[in-house]
């Protein structure tokens, strides 16, 4: 994959918003809260438009991160933007979710992923039946996040490496270049200025 140089720069001509998602993403981070944040910017969108969003969050629940990706996404259809999604920080575990709705996902310099199987905690005592229905269940979140990770148009052998390797079954931190090489990214920022 060919990886570009993004340019703000591009886009001095569009009406732009910027979001930020940090931090843990749990029941405060669901799309009817964002939309109760943003709604006088959000109705400003329209096909001549970007939408930043920057992420920098080690994850949380798989719900709020589909329902966010879901909410930005018929957002845009029904709107004809463009999303920008801004790897700065640490973009993990169920962030990475929100990570690949953009039309272009810019990679910083100081970026990172980590990737792990859906988990779950257990406590007290469960039975063989119970504990067969959490791997289903969890099972059943994997799924969803393959259907999420395939969108983008991941390579079969990619989403293989990612969901049936050694990868994603281990908390597995990603370089730059296995964020390029999957097509997780498709710009990057290679120099810029702290101002």
């Amino acid at each position: 994959m060919e990886i570009q140089e993004f340019n703000i720069e591009e886009y001095a001509d569009h009406h732009m918003i910027d979001v930020f998602i940090s931090g843990s993403l749990d029941q405060n981070d669901t799309p009817r809260n964002i939309q109760n944040q943003l709604s006088p910017q959000l109705n400003q969108l329209q096909s001549s438009s970007a939408l930043n969003i920057y992420l920098e969050s080690l994850g949380g629940t798989i719900g709020v991160s589909t329902g966010i990706y879901d909410y930005f996404d018929n957002l845009r259809k029904r709107k004809k933007f463009e999303i920008i999604t801004h790897l700065t920080g640490n973009c993990s575990s169920a962030a990475i979710i929100i990570a690949l709705l953009g039309d272009k996902r810019v990679l910083y310099p100081g970026a990172n992923m980590v990737f792990h199987a859906t988990m779950r905690t257990v406590s007290g005592s469960r039975n063989k039946q119970e504990l067969l229905e959490m791997v289903e269940e969890l099972q059943s979140y994997d799924d969803i996040q393959k259907k999420y990770y395939s969108r983008i148009g991941l390579t079969e052998a990619a989403l293989n490496y990612l969901f049936d390797g050694n990868l994603f079954y281990k908390d597995r931190l990603l370089t730059h270049k296995q964020i390029i090489e999957l097509g997780i990214a498709t710009h990057v920022v290679k120099d810029y200025k702290v101002v």
